[in-house]
C-alpha cells in the first residue's frame, strides 16, 4: 500500500508539473490574439487541476479500500490479501492483469506449445503470436486518420496547421503568417544583437536615422546643458571641432559616454542609455565634426586626426545645425 502511496504521489507530483509548464509556455508565448492564449491557458489549467483531482481521489479510495480490507480480514478470520484477491476477482475489469492480457493478446508462457510453429535455430523458437491489438487499432485509426488529414487540409484547405483554434486558411495565407512570424523573430534577434555593442565593436551609423535618433538621445538626455544646443559647448569641450581631451575615435567617444570622465562633471551613462542608442548618439555626435557653429567654444585637448576609413560620413548624415534647438 505504502508503494502504491508514493507511486501516486509521484505521479500528482509529475502532472502538476508538466500540466503547469504547458500551460505558463503556452501563455508567455508571443502570439496576436491574446484571447486565443488565454482559452489555451485556460484548458491546460483545467486539465492540471482534473489529473490532480482524479490522482488525489484514487489515492484516497486505495487507502479507503486497504482499510476496508483489513477490518473485513479482521472480522472474518482471514488475511487481507485473501479479502483483496476476492474483491478484485469481481471487479476484473480494474485489474492490470485483464487489461494487460486484453492490449496485448499474448499467450501464456505455459501455453506456448500450442502456438510453435516447429521452427528452431540455436535455441529459439518461431510461434504464431497475434499481433498486440493496441498496435493493430492503433495502425488502422493512424490510416484513416491520414485520408482525414490529407483532404483537410492539403485537399480541400479548410484550416493551417499551427493549432486547433487556428483560423481557416489556405496555403499561401498560412505561408505569409509564417513569414510574418519570421520577421518578427528575426526583428527581436537584431534588437538583441544591437543591445551587444561596446567600446570595442562599435562603428560609425551613417543612416539619416541613426543619426536622428541619437539626436533624440541627445536632446532626451539633456546633454545640451553641457555641450551647447548644437555641439558648440559651454561648460563641456565644444563637439564641433577636431580638438578632443579623452580622443577622438569613436571608440574613444562611446567610452567616455559609457563609463564618463572622472573627476568631471560627465557622468557614466551606461545604466541610463541602451548600448544600441548609445551608439546612435555617439554616431551623432560624430556627425557634428566640422559644422563649426558661430559661438562655438576654444578649442580644449589635442588635435584628433581621423583615419580616411573613419572620416567618411555619407551624405545621408549631413547635419541641419539649426534645427538641434530644443523648442
Amino acid at each position: 500500500m505504502r508503494s502504491q502511496f508514493a507511486k501516486r504521489s509521484l505521479l500528482l507530483v509529475l502532472i502538476g508539473t508538466l500540466t503547469s509548464g504547458l500551460a505558463f509556455g503556452l501563455s508567455t508565448e508571443a502570439a496576436p490574439n491574446l484571447e486565443v492564449e488565454l482559452m489555451k491557458t485556460l484548458i491546460f489549467t483545467l486539465i492540471a487541476l482534473s489529473s490532480v483531482a482524479l490522482v488525489l481521489a484514487g489515492t484516497i479510495l486505495t487507502l479507503v479500500r486497504a482499510k476496508m480490507f483489513e477490518n473485513i480480514a479482521a472480522r472474518e478470520g482471514v488475511t487481507a490479501e485473501e479479502v483483496r484477491e476476492r474483491y478484485w476477482s469481481k471487479l476484473k475489469v480494474f485489474k492490470w492483469s485483464y487489461w494487460n492480457k486484453t492490449l496485448n493478446d499474448a499467450i501464456p508462457l505455459e501455453e506456448e506449445e500450442s502456438i510453435d510453429m516447429g521452427h528452431e535455430y540455436d535455441g529459439i523458437r518461431e510461434l504464431d503470436n497475434n499481433l498486440p491489438p493496441w498496435w493493430k487499432y492503433g495502425f488502422y485509426v493512424s490510416i484513416a486518420f491520414a485520408f482525414v488529414y490529407l483532404l483537410h487540409f492539403h485537399v480541400a484547405e479548410q484550416a493551417n496547421l499551427n493549432w486547433f483554434f487556428g483560423e481557416s486558411m489556405d496555403s499561401k495565407e498560412e505561408f505569409a503568417m509564417a513569414m510574418e512570424e519570421a520577421e518578427i523573430i528575426h526583428e527581436a534577434y537584431l534588437e538583441k544583437v544591437a543591445n551587444m555593442v561596446n567600446e570595442s565593436n562599435v562603428v560609425m551609423l551613417t543612416e539619416a536615422s541613426s543619426i536622428s535618433s541619437g539626436k533624440q538621445v541627445y536632446q532626451k538626455n539633456n546633454c545640451q546643458s553641457c555641450h551647447g544646443q548644437v555641439g558648440e559647448g559651454g561648460i563641456g569641450p565644444n563637439l564641433t571641432d577636431i580638438y578632443w581631451k579623452h580622443g577622438g575615435d569613436i571608440k574613444d567617444v562611446f567610452k567616455a559616454i559609457k563609463y564618463g570622465i572622472p573627476a568631471t562633471a560627465m557622468k557614466a551613462w551606461q545604466k541610463e542609455i541602451k548600448p544600441k542608442e548609445m551608439q546612435e548618439l555617439t554616431s551623432f555626435v560624430m556627425s557634428l565634426q566640422g559644422t563649426a557653429p558661430a559661438n562655438g567654444k576654444a578649442p580644449e585637448g589635442k588635435q584628433f586626426v581621423q583615419s580616411p576609413a573613419d572620416s567618411v560620413i555619407s551624405e545621408s548624415t549631413v547635419v541641419d545645425t539649426t534645427s538641434l534647438a530644443i523648442n
